[in-house]
């Protein structure tokens, strides 16, 4: 069904506005159609072991809390959610006969040109974006959703499960993207980490610092259009994944700063951020999360290496990915 829906949509004739050219974007659990003036995403019927996207009504779901939730960073660039219809075995976007067959996020498309982790490749972010979008971050954050539900996924336990989930399932990578000496050396410096600050994760539940967050704040996720900073794809489809201690969601952001060598940036966003939250300058349990993002980041390109609906190209690119953000995930468990 993925394959089929990748070929029709990329056909003028199955949207209800006009379209000259159409592009695909793919990651290991979406695909984007990129048709001029809108976007529109729909989920992989995929169900690894971190969400379920296997069935038409759980896609539906998905769709809908991604676009309240998003909403909330970036009203102006979520329409809502629409059906995809097949009649007469042709698929139509927005269409009013026959069966729905599949939901799509639809945006408002920007300039793939002006996303975050391009510009930064081309050095074309001004010092003053970098600050704007922390304030922004920092307001976020103060407003993010928190609950006794919520602050669970912050806990000790849940953090070490988390790490345990994340080597077993990496444990195929070796030693293609990561070697057995960084995994075991990784491994090592974060379970005696966790063994000797239990208490420090059982704090900042007692202080409410963990929230529903964005989940995935990387430059991959955000944009420029005219004056306005655009922050995307906030997951909603893992509770877990979102539902973090804010320093986690930052640090996500200043790790991939970092992978993408523009340290002064990331040390300008951790200096705005701790102006504003000085109670939250926890400098080890920061390295600690972004050795998680990045060691995180290297499980995703490696997914990505293994999904054949990926051209081949990307695939060799994300192993390459893979491999940086692995040996990135060494550095910050060796200053643990």
């Amino acid at each position: 069904m993925i394959d089929r829906l990748i070929a029709e949509l990329q056909k003028p004739e199955a949207y209800p506005h006009k379209t000259t050219s159409i592009k695909v974007v793919q990651t290991h659990i979406s695909v984007v159609f990129l048709t001029g003036e809108f976007a529109y995403k729909i989920c992989k019927p995929v169900k690894p072991s971190f969400l379920d996207f296997s069935t038409l009504e759980k896609r539906k779901h998905c769709c809908e809390q991604e676009v309240a939730f998003n909403s909330l960073l970036s009203p102006e660039l979520y329409v809502g959610v629409t059906e995809i219809w097949e009649n007469n075995n042709t698929l139509t976007v927005g269409g009013t006969q026959g069966t729905i067959i599949e939901y799509a996020i639809k945006m408002r498309q920007f300039s793939q040109n002006m996303i975050l982790s391009r510009l930064l490749l081309r050095n074309k972010v001004p010092e003053h974006i970098i600050r704007e979008l922390t304030q922004k971050i920092i307001e976020f954050h103060h407003h993010a959703p928190c609950s006794a539900e919520i602050t669970q996924w912050g806990s000790w336990e849940s953090t070490s499960q988390t790490w345990h989930d994340l080597f077993t399932t990496t444990f195929k990578y070796k030693p293609h993207l990561i070697s057995e000496k960084n995994y075991t050396l990784i491994k090592t410096k974060i379970d005696t980490f966790l063994m000797r600050h239990k208490d420090l994760f059982a704090q900042r539940m007692a202080e409410r610092k963990i929230k529903h967050c964005h989940g995935d704040l990387h430059p991959g996720n955000i944009a420029l259009q005219g004056e306005n900073i655009l922050i995307f794809d906030g997951i909603v489809f893992n509770e877990q994944f979102s539902s973090c201690d804010v320093l986690s969601d930052l640090s996500f952001l200043l790790m991939d700063l970092e992978f993408y060598n523009k340290p002064q940036f990331s040390f300008l966003v951790e200096k705005e951020y701790f102006q504003h939250n000085p109670e939250d300058n926890i400098p080890d349990l920061l390295v600690f999360y972004k050795c998680h993002k990045a060691f995180v980041r290297g499980m995703v390109n490696g997914m990505m290496t293994e999904d054949k609906n990926i051209p081949l190209s990307k695939q060799t690119l994300a192993k390459r990915r893979s491999r940086r953000y692995f040996k990135l995930a060494r550095m910050y468990a060796e200053n643990l």
